[in-house]
């Protein structure tokens, strides 16, 4: 079945979080943005940048074999009029006439693809939209270009911490290397190399990161870009982590609940002036964005859109607004019978971040009801009643307690002492 179009608006912090998932997902297809006037387009194979299409003249495959001093002025002009005559790519024109050897050529489609990368991961507001397609014949150029290094690259020249955050999304996940990878044919900094040296399928990205000798955000920088080659892969949920602090609070308010902790009260001399209001993040306003915009297709009747952007922001926020977005991301997702496995375990993680989501058990419930999980599904209505005592779509899902039969009386004396 040929997956819907990604389509949207171009903004600094959208094309690293998309070439990843392209990458990850090992996509085959063209992504093309527009930037004002100018056009650009990227073609994938299977994850991987083969050829890359712009509009712009000094972008031209041209532009960069002169830019490089590959190709000369005159032997340019010769090879326009033999690809016009013969109506040939100018690549293969080059290549088979002599023009430009194998390695040049191959070097002038890696700077190509390389700079439009790089504007596209700097880029300004326009639009996007990736169309999964196969590659047609002709384009396959057989140059052996190493996208690994190109999106490497291009990471590194990101200047906004906070679109590197943004891209990253969430780092409490444990991190794997990449399947089918040569390492050897890379381009690695120090940083690259240390970084992989830690990664044993054990320890999370965010505990990796903890362990560089470097900055945070030369570190979140550092992930993203291993992150977005394929180098390095998330696995598994997200780990909670142990917070001692939190702990102590719970037990703290446990002890006042039970009244064996007396309350403290607040000095007279000093008054008590209420907590200022916390100061929205720019992870928080684009959530919160995005959590209208999915509410609004739900209610057009489109969970799948809905599901597709909230999948974005779901690990970048904290707290209440983590909670609300990973539940409507849940609801959208049961909505579809081909991804209700994957609401159901947004909801095993939303339990499992939220202990108390009465929402979150109930949906369990009804997921399992539907299958004919009768056992699992009275136990998730049953916790929803432990939360919420009063909750009344779980009192009618589990339905009016069984009246247990009266013993019956062993022998004569047992049935006249029985008697009305």
């Amino acid at each position: 079945m040929t997956k819907s179009a990604l389509k949207g608006q171009l903004s600094p912090w959208t094309m690293p979080a998309l070439v990843r998932e392209l990458r990850g997902e090992r996509r085959t297809g063209l992504l093309s943005f527009e930037l004002g006037e100018a056009k650009r387009a990227l073609r994938f194979r299977e994850g991987h940048v083969i050829t890359a299409f712009t509009n712009v003249e000094s972008e031209h495959l041209a532009a960069c074999l002169l830019r490089l001093g590959l190709l000369s002025e005159g032997d340019l002009q010769q090879a326009v009029t033999i690809m016009r005559r013969e109506a040939k790519a100018l690549a293969e024109v080059l290549e088979s006439r002599g023009f430009v050897d194998r390695a040049g050529l191959q070097r002038a489609v890696a700077d190509q693809i390389g700079h439009i990368l790089a504007l596209a991961f700097g880029a300004g507001q326009g639009t996007y939209v990736f169309h999964d397609q196969a590659t047609p014949a002709g384009v396959e150029s057989g140059l052996d270009i190493v996208t690994e290094d190109l999106l490497l690259d291009a990471v590194r020249q990101i200047a906004d911490p906070s679109v590197v955050r943004y891209a990253l999304g969430e780092t409490d996940r444990t991190l794997v290397l990449g399947r089918g990878l040569r390492l050897e044919r890379l381009r690695l900094t120090s940083a690259d190399g240390y970084f992989l040296s830690r990664v044993d399928g054990t320890l999370t990205g965010r505990e990796v990161m903890d362990m560089l000798p470097l900055e945070s955000d030369e570190a979140q920088r550092t992930l993203l870009g291993l992150l977005c080659a394929g180098i390095v892969e998330f696995q598994g949920p997200v780990k909670v982590p142990f917070k001692l602090p939190d702990i102590a609070t719970r037990a703290a308010e446990r002890a006042l609940e039970l009244g064996i902790a007396p309350p403290q009260a607040p000095a007279a001399e000093v008054p008590v002036r209420p907590a200022p209001a916390p100061l929205m993040t720019m992870e928080d306003e684009v959530a919160e964005e995005t959590l209208a915009k999915a509410q609004r297709e739900m209610a057009a009747g489109r969970p799948a859109e809905a599901a597709r952007v909230l999948e974005t922001v779901v690990d970048l926020v904290e707290g209440d607004l983590r909670r609300r977005v990973r539940r409507l991301l849940a609801e959208a997702l049961l909505a579809d019978p081909r991804s209700e496995k994957r609401g159901e375990s947004q909801l095993h993680i939303l339990a499992a971040e939220s202990p108390d989501d009465v929402e979150a058990y109930f949906l369990l419930g009804n997921v399992y009801k539907r299958r004919g999980l009768r056992s699992r599904a009275d136990a998730m209505f049953r916790r929803v009643l432990e939360i919420s005592p009063g909750h009344e779509s779980a009192l009618a899902a589990l339905g009016p307690p069984l009246q247990a039969p009266k013993p019956e009386a062993a022998g004569l004396l047992g049935r006249l002492l029985g008697r009305e």
